[in-house]
């Protein structure tokens, strides 16, 4: 009798575990496309925030952000198809987008291509980008009416535009930004803001032949401090001002 228990325990064990393989699998296949690489993640409210969409850690609050991170992210390079490595949007909670790296399958370098992607911001608040790698997409990173914003010590190559910002009176602005610490290398334009934000800093970057490195319009309540612009002719640009 004792003997039967003992194989029936061992036989309910067995199927748990199959169970939970079979869980942990199936959110592998969700997430992962089989070569490594992440699934683009959109997040369209606070309750998106979860393990699907490639959540770690964190509550949400300032002292215990949302985390997204670790991860590699691809794209596709046709502007036809709008893609985003990671679109937030309409949420309040803190979060971190760290360490994750987004590519695309070719090479845009267009600045009057809106698409692709690597992280669209669109009102998204207390939202941080660090330690990111974005490389040859349209757009690194876009942001609008996403207030709190920061962007700290993330290399951008090759891309159209590093980081933009771009909105009207009639529209919203895009108020506090900080821009720190980040390492833009031949972009067409490094970081473009156009009539948004107000209160934005611009500190500690470094912009490597960019065509354009900086270009800021119609701000209010900016700060420009200790950022380095190199022109080495590397980039092929046909000239570049600092």
């Amino acid at each position: 009798m004792r003997r039967r228990k003992l194989v029936l325990v061992a036989h309910l064990i067995g199927a748990t575990l199959l169970v939970a393989s079979i869980g942990l699998y199936s959110w592998i296949v969700s997430t992962d496309d089989g070569d490594g690489t992440h699934e683009p993640i959109h997040i369209v409210a606070d309750d998106y925030f979860n393990a699907e969409n490639g959540v770690s850690s964190g509550t949400g609050t300032e002292s215990d952000p949302f985390v997204i991170s670790d991860m590699v992210i691809e794209v596709s390079s046709d502007p036809e198809l709008e893609e985003q490595g990671i679109r937030i949007s309409h949420t309040t909670a803190h979060f971190v987008v760290r360490n994750v790296t987004i590519y695309s399958d070719g090479h845009m370098t267009g600045p009057s291509e809106r698409y692709p992607v690597g992280i669209f911001l669109n009102s998204a608040e207390n939202a941080t980008v660090e330690s990111c790698t974005i490389l040859g997409l349209s757009i690194g990173i876009e942001l609008a009416i996403s207030p709190g914003a920061t962007i700290i010590g993330n290399t951008i190559t090759g891309c159209g535009v590093g980081v933009h910002s771009s909105l009207s009176a009639s529209i919203g602005y895009q108020h506090g930004l900080s821009i720190a610490d980040n390492e833009f290398v031949n972009n067409t334009v490094g970081i473009h803001i156009d009539y948004s934000p107000w209160d934005i800093e611009v500190n500690g970057n470094s912009f490597m032949d960019s065509c354009e490195p900086v270009l800021i319009e119609g701000c209010r309540g900016i700060v420009f401090q200790d950022n380095l612009i190199g022109v080495t002719g590397a980039g092929g640009c046909p000239s570049s001002e600092g």
